[in-house]
């Protein structure tokens, strides 16, 4: 949603760069063929700016390199920089790659004012708000990296407290064998004995969250289910589930569920 939020106002401010003109001599919005160009062109920001979040993350820097290249080809192009400095902002975190994604709605902007020579004000402009589209992305980029160590930390205290619930009823269970097996206790067959899940054999290998997971998998639940049902993050589910697929080296959720209620 920030994001979403974000690039509606960038695009804002492209537009309200377009309209004013003064990138190659002309007032696009204002003349048939240059006013079909940057139509064109708006149309094309657009779909770029939805492919950068719809694209996976490998190709993602597709996005920003098109809205380059746009400016290359057209001087309108060159009012959408900024819009590629925004999405290209998102890419340094990729080490030299990114960097060079990150740089290149730069240089886009040091060729489009050598091909189209547009007025001072335009140059300005545009200058200006690209460095705004990256100051804001980079906002945008530290709020979102907060809010993710915020979720792992809660994940992370969440297993630490079943954990600890775990170790608190291993505890009871010694007590009462120590006690000799009262009622509800070990070995007298009582009904309180029937309703621990009995953990298969080939599971003995897993984590107590992990064993959850593989349960709630077996269950059939889907990985937003799970998070939902075991307190925790779609993202630490996943993580459960590629460690309960390499230590019992299974390929898939399917072979889990079929491994558990096979025992």
């Amino acid at each position: 949603m920030e994001r979403t939020i974000d690039k509606l106002i960038v695009f804002a401010i492209c537009l309200a760069g377009l309209a004013l003109g003064g990138w190659g001599g002309t007032v696009p919005l204002s003349e048939g063929t240059a006013g079909a160009a940057c139509v064109s062109t708006a149309l094309v920001a657009v779909c770029a700016g939805a492919l950068a979040e719809a694209l996976p993350d490998r190709i993602r820097p597709a996005a920003p390199v098109l809205l380059c290249a746009t400016a290359l080809v057209s001087p309108c192009g060159a009012a959408f920089l900024p819009l590629a400095c925004y999405d290209a902002m998102r890419e340094l975190h990729r080490g030299g790659f990114g960097h060079a994604v990150a740089a290149a709605p730069g240089a886009a902007l040091a060729a489009s004012l050598a091909l189209w020579s547009p007025s001072v004000a335009a140059a300005a402009l545009t200058a200006a708000s690209c460095a705004a589209g990256a100051l804001l992305s980079a906002r945008t980029n530290r709020l979102l990296a907060r809010l993710d160590t915020l979720h792992r930390l809660r994940d992370d205290m969440t297993v630490r407290t079943w954990d600890l619930l775990d170790r608190n009823r291993d505890l009871e269970e010694r007590l009462v064998r120590a006690d000799g097996g009262g009622p509800g206790g070990a070995g007298d067959g009582s009904p309180a004995d029937e309703e621990i899940p009995a953990r298969p054999a080939g599971f003995s290998c897993l984590s107590d969250r992990e064993f959850e997971v593989a349960r709630l998998i077996a269950e059939g639940l889907d990985n937003r289910e799970i998070a939902a049902a075991a307190y925790l993050s779609e993202g630490t589910v996943r993580n459960h589930i590629s460690s309960i697929l390499t230590k019992l080296q299974l390929k898939n959720r399917t072979q889990i569920a079929i491994a558990f209620w096979r025992g």
